[in-house]
């Protein structure tokens, strides 16, 4: 599992989309195509606690598996995912991820997540 504390300043975004781009280059499992799709998930879940203006650190955590790619950002307050009139962040998310939300705690905390397909590498059968 890769985390990260990520600092609520637009000046961080940045920075965390390369330590994340670094952290996946190192997995074997993880190409070029897949990792840019985890990178702009999880920059949109990230801009979405800056626009909510969340006054403390979040945590990024990103966790591959066999099938996909799990984004979490846990957020000390509530964030919408939601950004209107135009709904950019929704179509970004929609594009990239096969299912996406929010989960509110008991304790006022969310987590932001998004589940990122892996590819399935194409199997060739012999008869």
């Amino acid at each position: 599992m890769i985390e990260l504390a990520v600092p609520p300043a637009s000046s961080h975004l940045r920075r965390a989309r390369h330590w994340l781009r670094d952290q996946l280059n190192r997995d074997a499992r993880a190409d070029r195509t897949h990792i840019e799709a985890v990178q702009t998930v999880a920059n949109e879940l990230l801009a979405a606690t800056l626009e909510a203006r969340v006054g403390r650190p979040v945590t990024l955590s990103v966790e591959l598996f066999a099938r996909l790619t799990s984004v979490r950002v846990r957020c000390p307050g509530d964030v919408d995912l939601r950004d209107e009139p135009f709904g950019m962040r929704e179509n970004v998310l929609q594009g990239l991820a096969f299912a996406w939300g929010k989960r509110i705690y008991a304790d006022g905390s969310v987590d932001l997540w998004a589940e990122v397909a892996r590819p399935v590498a194409a199997q060739v059968w012999r008869d």
